[in-house]
């Protein structure tokens, strides 16, 4: 039996009952026919659900203590907030007394969230106040200048701030970076892996993680006040990547290679075929530096950093060798670089040196052809490639300056049978080149690969005495440059002058071999 209630003259009945199916059907009629007054069936239990029929309305409540609100409609619907399964409303009605119990003040706020779609977890961590501090780009910004800092604890090199700064460059990251790092959470910063990972690839999405990872973690250690990362879930631990790089496996054949080179070559002078723009295709100072990158076999990152005055004539032997050096913060290792080049590689180069203006006027070994001042890129090598297989892009549709292309461009690598392959894949033709000579261990050395043979890492006398005289000779280098023992100098050498000579001999070889390629042939015959 209902218990009666009056309240302002109107009759309002409470009817305790187990909530069911039944009821629910009951409630609805109720509301359909328009209940003149108010019926309230309050649910069995100590969850404080009620499902209250006023007029045309049946809502469902939730209620502890003196606070009764509303946390779905039953009826009618469609409706913002629409319950119509008994479990669900018990569930909510759940949740909603646990916030009146322990936030009351803010079970309106609470509602909003879950309006919004959040679920209850959720939604109550968005009650709590978040602190205030640094945004994601004041950490980074703070971690790179603790650990460039002349005394810093954990030091990282140029090349790594670059790659740190074109990371925080992409697109992908839309406002991330300028928000208070104790606002963001795991998925946002999962978001932006991803968003990188579809447009930049994996290699630069999981750059994303590790160097968010890093930062977060350096600044909650070293700044946390200032960071305000000590009053926030440590959430970035678990920041991951679904993905790997998988390990490349490409290994050219060293005539394949070479062969691209001399493809090359024929486009110094003349545009590549099918394209718009009437300029040479391939500048000298730029095939220059590919050439440096297969026969010196160093990544291209250190490979196209020389000053000239990091080329040197090795005193003990100079009508043969130039000595070529990297510092520390050009190179992988912890080491700087020395590794002799045979004089008939640097002067091969000279050639295409020749044929641009004012390389004299540069002091940098492998100038950009833009600018003088400043080294050869690897993707501008890389781009040499790209457009000998016709995989540049063109330029955008919104971009006038050049209109898209009318047909494909040729691939001629694929043409003359050629598989593609970036200067990074030489190392490994290298190092199977040197096996195969019985010199596995002159790859490591040249590689710049740890060695840990004892007979192979027996101190020299005859290198220290090499670079006991470099020191003293006039020659632009300093004693810094060369005041460390450059290990492994004759296996290097013998190691080198094997490559070198393979890969000069080679190149004489294919200027020989007719082309297989239609493009190549049609260009050979308009040029009669």
């Amino acid at each position: 039996m209902p218990f009666t209630s009056l309240f302002e003259g109107q009759i309002m009945p409470t009817e305790a009952c187990e909530i069911d199916r039944r009821i629910v059907n009951r409630a609805e009629k109720m509301a359909e026919a328009g209940y003149n007054g108010t019926y309230t069936f309050k649910d069995y239990g100590k969850l404080g659900l009620l499902l209250r029929v006023r007029g045309h309305r049946a809502v469902w409540l939730a209620k502890y203590k003196q606070s009764t609100k509303t946390i779905g409609q039953l009826y009618p619907r469609p409706t913002e907030r629409p319950i119509t399964s008994v479990k669900v409303a018990r569930e909510r009605a759940a949740n909603a007394r646990s916030v009146l119990m322990s936030q009351p003040d803010k079970f309106d706020e609470y509602m909003t969230h879950r309006d919004q779609g959040h679920d209850h977890e959720a939604a109550v961590s968005k009650l709590v106040e978040i602190p205030s501090g640094w945004t994601l780009r004041q950490c980074f910004e703070a971690t790179l200048e603790d650990k460039q800092s002349l005394n810093g604890r954990k030091q990282i090199k140029p090349s790594t701030v670059k790659d740190i700064r074109s990371m925080m460059s992409r697109p992908s990251w839309g406002n991330i970076l300028d928000q208070e790092v104790t606002r963001l959470t795991q998925g946002d910063l999962e978001k932006v892996r991803d968003d990188t990972r579809r447009a930049h690839g994996v290699s630069t999405s999981l750059k994303v993680v590790t160097y968010t990872r890093e930062a977060l973690t350096w600044c909650a250690r070293e700044h946390n006040g200032a960071s305000g990362l000590g009053e926030v879930n440590r959430w970035w631990p678990n920041l991951s990547s679904p993905v790997i790089v998988n390990p490349k496996t490409r290994m050219p054949a060293l005539d394949k290679a070479v062969r691209t080179l001399w493809i090359a070559e024929q486009f110094l002078n003349h545009p590549l075929p099918k394209r718009q723009c009437r300029k040479n295709g391939v500048h000298p100072w730029t095939l220059a530096a590919l050439w440096w990158a297969v026969l010196t076999s160093q990544r291209t990152g250190a490979a196209f950093s020389p000053l000239k005055s990091d080329l040197v004539t090795d005193i003990l032997a100079p009508e043969k060798w130039q000595l070529a050096s990297w510092d520390v913060d050009k190179v992988k290792g912890k080491q700087r670089v020395i590794l002799p080049v045979p004089k008939q590689a640097v002067d091969h180069l000279n050639r295409f040196f020749g044929m641009g203006e004012n390389y004299d006027g540069s002091a940098v070994f492998l100038p950009s052809a833009q600018d003088l001042t400043k080294n050869v890129t690897g993707s501008g090598a890389y781009q040499i490639l790209s457009r000998l297989a016709g995989r540049d892009r063109n330029k955008p549709e919104t971009d006038r300056r050049l209109s898209p292309k009318k047909e494909p461009w040729p691939d001629l690598l694929t043409e003359e049978g050629i598989d593609w392959w970036s200067p990074h894949d030489i190392r490994r033709t290298l190092s199977d080149f040197l096996s195969d000579a019985g010199y596995p261990g002159g790859a490591s050395a040249v590689l710049t690969h740890s060695i840990k043979d004892p007979a192979i890492l027996a101190f020299s006398q005859n290198d220290q005495r090499v670079f006991d005289r470099m020191r003293q000779s006039p020659a632009n280098v300093t004693e810094k440059s060369y005041g460390a023992h450059s290990a492994y100098m004759e296996l290097k050498k013998d190691s080198m002058e094997l490559w070198v000579n393979a890969v000069l001999q080679t190149y004489e070889e294919q200027k020989q071999i007719p082309w297989k390629g239609a493009s190549l042939k049609m260009m050979q015959k308009s040029r009669k």
